[in-house]
């Protein structure tokens, strides 16, 4: 009988180091499906998942983290960051050259909040630094996101991330404010390499 309670025991801590493996998700403890990119030395890790990766076309650096939370407090904890003396935002992807720097050079494991919102009230899409996203030449938009039923709610607007579509590139999709999300994407403007 004593044999059986040791086995027990056994068997309970190969079950808890097994279940603990399955509930934590691997891109916790492995970023970029198990592949760590290049970090520039004069960066410390703390939530960063890939990046800062430089664009010389915007002659900015963009960075995908992580953090559990709806849009607006991927916003604030964007505002938060530093990076060569350049203040992070939400990302802003206005042009095609952009969208295909994000999508070539990150992998995206999940819906990932981008600096672009939609305003109910005057149906407006603005990036976050107020300028008019309505009228761009370009957007990546979900031929779906139109067909939701997704409502603005007491905020008064929709904020957009990327989604991933197994056998699709990622593309645009407005959420409600209260969606949470787990990454989003930080642009650093820094105006130089």
């Amino acid at each position: 009988m004593a044999r059986s309670g040791k086995n027990n025991g056994h068997m309970f801590k190969n079950f808890m180091r097994t279940l603990c493996l399955v509930l934590i998700p691997c891109s916790l403890i492995l970023p970029a499906y198990g592949q760590r990119l290049p970090v520039n030395e004069d960066y410390q890790y703390t939530g960063s998942m890939q990046g800062p990766v430089y664009n010389p076309d915007t002659k900015s650096y963009f960075e995908l983290r992580y953090s559990w939370g709806e849009w607006q407090k991927a916003q604030i904890e964007s505002q938060d960051l530093y990076y060569k003396g350049a203040q992070g935002r939400l990302a802003i992807i206005d042009r095609p050259e952009i969208h295909q720097f994000i999508i070539s050079r990150f992998r995206l494991p999940g819906p990932t909040w981008i600096g672009l919102q939609y305003f109910c009230r005057s149906k407006q899409l603005k990036w976050v630094d107020n300028s008019d996203a309505s009228k761009a030449k370009f957007s990546a938009w979900h031929t779906d996101w139109a067909n939701t039923q997704v409502r603005c709610a007491d905020k008064g607007y929709m904020p957009v991330a990327y989604v991933i579509e197994k056998g699709y590139p990622p593309r645009w999709q407005a959420s409600g404010p209260h969606k949470g999300y787990q990454y989003y994407l930080v642009e650093y403007l820094t105006g130089k390499e």
